[in-house]
């Protein structure tokens, strides 16, 4: 069996399904804020529920922001997440 890299995985699963493809690339700006907010929240040693703590919000919706899926999340939700994220002192 030969190895696949990732974009051959991929470009073979967008072939075979345009549905997917179409998802893939309408999610594309908030999966890279999801992932901004996840690297943030991992970089500074903190769990979903910390920031939930933090910011007074439930862990679910941490979880939802960090996810591909939804609402792009406003300008001032992203500012407490990464204020949140920030040492305490």
């Amino acid at each position: 069996m030969t190895s696949r890299d990732y974009a051959e995985v991929r470009d073979e699963i967008f072939a075979s399904n345009p549905a997917v493809r179409e998802l893939w690339e309408s999610t594309k700006p908030k999966r890279e804020v999801a992932l901004c907010l996840a690297i943030w929240r991992h970089v500074a040693g903190l769990t979903q529920q910390d920031v939930a703590d933090r910011t007074g919000w439930n862990k679910e919706f941490v979880q939802h922001l960090e996810g591909a899926i939804g609402d792009m999340p406003d300008a001032e939700i992203i500012l407490r997440f990464a204020v949140a994220c920030r040492p305490v002192t």
